[in-house]
């Protein structure tokens, strides 16, 4: 059997005549491992095998339809990797996932990357997503600022875990005025070193839409089940949906951005109207980077729910209530919303997932106005805190803070509620 050199594009005829094609990505205990087209890792037992060949022109980047070939020396990303499961393997062991893959092997897991755009990586952070905290928001934040001052860089790519992913997209969405390239998250809901892992295609789509030089913040992840799309979400309308699943983000109350056809190298964008606003928004805006609150807090209402509660609020610069329906509490917590209110800037969102906000309904809805609780129309609760955040400390005023949480910024607000 021939020596074989990692990455090399192979053509294995097993003695049953099935046929495989993919990337020689290794041998371990005595079996072959190739790395299929489909992005999916096979081993494969030496004495199965009847014939290697080795394919030596890889297959060529197909073109877009615009007839202008993809080159990797045309285009530059820094690819920010902060922990999660994109960034990290399985400890056989014990079954369990813990953050360690490297940058390095990161690359060698998906050197296709390298066929699309130059890449330069750089560790921020090594730590899965539900430990981020906001020393670790700033170093994201500044690394990201820094990227979009370099003229080396063309788009930013942020590896990061899926669990809080919406979140850290919607703060550096507030966080960075006049952002003058894109900054795509993605992810990937298994570890990069096992067969079933989605990373690979996501970081793909995430660089292939990086290449439409579409300013803003956004999330890249699969569309569906299936290895076939990738579906690009602005990061303050999105929420991950589901635990497990592939395409476990949808985008809320706005169209997508776009959808990425990985192997065909599409970029078909969906809303061009969204797309035009923030451009227009980050060209009026100086690129300047902002500092947030800490201080905030995301509370939930339920039936029943002791009033007290809200004493603890009292602590907080800010607080985003999610009220039922239409953003109602219980008559019961009123008082305790009012005596917080006074001092503490509290605004309201729904629990829903679709549609918005309106406190002038029903009585509690202009109970809640009449003390200074205002709603915030479609906006979800977890980008309402992001906002908050960033809002408590570019505006003094009540006022001003007021009017910033309740005028569309980066598209957290739409005109109309989406129908499902």
């Amino acid at each position: 059997m021939p020596k074989l050199k990692r990455g090399v594009f192979l053509e294995i005829k097993l003695k049953n005549n099935d046929v495989f094609r993919g990337s020689f990505f290794g041998e371990e205990n005595g079996n072959l491992i190739l790395k299929l087209e489909n992005g999916y890792n096979v081993g494969f037992e030496k004495k199965n095998i009847r014939k290697i060949k080795t394919i030596k022109k890889i297959r060529a980047v197909k073109k877009r339809p615009s007839g202008k070939k993809i080159k990797a020396p045309d285009f530059r990303v820094l690819l920010l990797l902060t922990g999660g499961t994109i960034a990290s393997k399985v400890e056989y062991e014990t079954g369990a996932v813990r953050p360690g893959l490297s940058k390095e092997e990161i690359l060698e897991l998906i050197p296709e990357i390298g066929n699309i755009a130059n890449i330069d990586v750089q560790e921020v952070s090594d730590i899965l997503s539900e430990n981020i905290d906001g020393k670790t928001w700033r170093k994201i934040g500044n690394s990201v600022f820094k990227a979009l001052k370099n003229k080396k860089y063309d788009a930013v790519v942020v590896g990061h875990g899926t669990d809080v992913m919406h979140y850290t997209g919607s703060l550096l969405s507030f966080m960075i005025d006049g952002i003058n390239k894109p900054i795509i998250f993605t992810g990937s809901q298994r570890s990069s070193d096992r067969p079933s892992s989605d990373s690979r295609i996501n970081l793909i789509s995430s660089i292939l839409f990086a290449r439409e030089k579409i300013p803003g913040v956004f999330i890249c992840m699969h569309g569906s089940v299936e290895d076939k799309t990738n579906v690009v979400i602005n990061a303050v309308n999105a929420r991950k949906m589901h635990t497990s699943r592939r395409d476990a983000f949808k985008s809320l109350n706005q169209k997508e951005i776009a959808i990425v056809s990985y192997k065909e190298r599409i970029v078909e964008i969906k809303n061009r109207e969204l797309i035009s606003f923030l451009r227009e928004k980050f060209s009026n805006e100086k690129l300047r980077l902002n500092n947030f609150e800490e201080r905030v807090f995301l509370l939930r209402f339920f039936p029943n729910m002791d009033e007290n509660v809200f004493n603890f609020l009292k602590k907080k610069k800010g607080a985003v209530l999610e009220g039922s329906g239409l953003g109602h509490v219980s008559d019961k917590v009123i008082g305790k919303i009012k005596s917080l209110a006074r001092k503490t800037p509290t605004y309201m969102t729904s629990q829903c997932l679709y549609g918005r906000t309106n406190l002038n309904v029903y009585q509690t809805g202009r109970k809640l106005q009449e003390i200074g609780v205002l709603g915030l129309e479609d906006m979800l609760p977890e980008t309402a805190l992001m906002k908050l955040m960033v809002g408590l400390k570019k505006f003094r005023k009540k006022i001003e803070l007021d009017n910033y949480m309740t005028t569309n910024q980066r598209g957290e607000i739409s005109r109309t509620s989406k129908v499902v």
